[in-house]
Parts: structure tokens; C-alpha cells; sequence
């Protein structure tokens, strides 16, 4: 990280400095940036009275936040990775169930728009494409595992189809962006679709030319479609972030310029209320 920020009492024009933040839709603050979020990279495995980064406009939020955060900093870090994800919703509805694998950079900012789609029958987030097994969060932050973060979809195909799937992912992404998403840099952060099947991929692939031939972004088209591999869940503290976490979780879906791009290009999109 970079310079150090004291901690310091809450000034008087804290929700002024707030509302700026927020409005910050073209800032580039990236999930490594992220205030005492608990969940960054290997040289902020240290408690409360760390060191953070110093934004500017951001300053006043770290002592905002410190107290906040304390429960999810302390269990992110020990908890450990899931494993490989087998489990099914229900036995008993198992032919109607089918797997959705999407990468769409932070896997924070995949779920809330799944999971309010009727015939999501669960969501998790996980690690994906690479060649370690159970990989840690800290693992693939660091870049080195060629996993990527990612969200996997269990739905009933009779009440949504993969193909609306397809298109809600294309609205939550920057398809264009190579090199990661959004402020979030790295491999770790690419966009990609993981096909389940030859028809996921017959679908997946129309979608795209679609999407590419529409010339609505302007440039091509550049997310990936793969094989699905073994999706390694991830750590607890990461599952359904944007419920248990919600304050600091709009905080950095704003600041990482993915709420005003998806704002300009699909229409404006409400924050997610949570339980903080």
C-alpha cells in the first residue's frame, strides 16, 4: 500500500465529503485500495491500527469506517477457502437445476444483480480457470494462480433461460476492457464465460456476436469463452458481500467506476441495502 493515514476524529463536513465520494463515479479506487475492507492483498494482514492508503477525498471515510468493519476484517482473515463447489440445490429438482459460471472482475459486484432474477436458486462466488487447487483469496489477488474471481449460478432452466443470464452479465461488465475491470488490474480480474455444456457455449458465443456486431461500446468485444473448469469456493466472509457489507460494498462498486459505467450504458441502477 501506500503512504500511511493516522487515524482522526470525524469532522463536521463528513456527510458533505460523502455525498462527493459517491458522486466520484470516475475514480479508480480498486478493490486493493479499499479501506480496512479485511479482504486485500498479502500486505495488509494486520489489524485495525494499520496503515492506509491516502485518497484525498477519501480520508475522512477511514475512520468512518475503522469501527464498522472490525467483525468482517477479523474473520476474513481466518477463514479459509471452501474447496471445490459439488453441491446441488435440491436432489429432487436436480433436471431442472443447470450451472452458470461467470467472471466479471470484483465477484462482489456479480451477485446482488443474480440473485434477484427469478429461478436463481443459488449463488456463490469462487475462484476459477486456474491450475491450484483451493487457492486462497490471497492467492489470487497476488496474481499468480491464473484463477480468476467468479460467480457460479444455480438456476431452474424452466423458469429463467442461460441465455437471460448471458445478457444480465453482459450488463454488469465491461466487455471491452481487457486488462481487468474497471480499477481492479490483473488476469485475476478478466472477464470470461464458462460454458457447462456445447449448448451454453452455442448460446454464449451468439450473444456475444450480438453484442460485438450492435457496436455499442465502440470497441470490440474482448470478454472470453471457455471450457468451465473446477470452481473453488471462496472464503465465507466473501459470500453474499454485498448483504453483509452493504455500506462499504456501494462504497467500492461507486468508486471503482463500475456503477457509473453501468449508470451510462444500461441506465441508472439503485445501491443494494443491507444489513449495515
Amino acid at each position: 500500500m501506500g503512504g500511511a493515514a493516522a487515524r482522526s476524529a470525524i469532522g463536521p463536513n463528513i456527510a458533505d465529503a460523502s455525498q462527493r465520494v459517491l458522486d466520484s463515479t470516475r475514480s479508480t479506487w480498486s478493490k486493493k485500495d479499499c479501506p480496512d475492507s479485511g479482504l486485500t492483498r498479502k500486505d495488509q494482514k494486520v489489524n485495525h491500527s494499520s496503515t492506509f492508503r491516502t485518497f484525498s477525498t477519501l480520508s475522512l471515510f477511514v475512520n468512518m469506517m475503522l469501527t464498522s468493519y472490525t467483525a468482517i476484517f477479523a474473520f476474513a482473515m481466518t477463514a479459509q477457502a471452501g474447496g471445490k463447489e459439488t453441491e446441488m440445490i435440491d436432489k429432487a429438482k436436480s433436471e431442472n437445476i443447470e450451472i452458470a459460471t461467470f467472471a466479471g472482475g470484483c465477484f462482489w459486484c456479480m451477485q446482488p444483480p443474480f440473485d434477484k432474477i427469478p429461478g436463481v436458486e443459488k449463488t456463490l462466488v469462487g475462484y476459477t480457470g486456474g491450475k491450484i487447487e483451493d487457492p486462497t483469496y490471497e492467492q489470487v489477488s497476488a496474481g499468480a494462480t491464473n484463477h480468476t474471481e467468479a460467480i457460479q449460478i444455480y438456476f431452474d432452466r424452466t423458469k429463467v433461460s442461460y441465455a437471460q443470464l448471458v445478457d444480465e452479465f453482459w450488463r454488469n461488465i465491461d466487455p471491452t476492457q481487457a486488462d481487468g475491470q474497471f480499477a481492479d488490474r490483473g488476469t485475476q480480474y478478466r472477464t470470461a464465460i464458462f460454458v457447462h455444456s456445447p449448448e451454453q457455449r452455442k448460446i454464449a458465443e451468439a450473444s456475444k456476436a450480438k453484442l460485438h456486431a450492435s457496436s455499442k461500446f465502440g470497441r470490440p468485444i474482448v470478454t472470453t469463452i471457455e471450457p468451465a473448469a473446477d470452481f473453488y469456493r471462496a472464503e465465507e466472509a466473501h459470500q453474499s458481500y454485498y448483504k453483509k457489507n452493504a455500506k462499504h460494498y456501494n462504497l467500492y462498486k461507486v468508486g471503482s467506476g463500475r456503477a457509473g459505467f453501468i449508470e451510462e450504458n444500461w441506465g441508472r441502477e439503485g445501491d443494494v441495502k443491507g444489513k449495515d
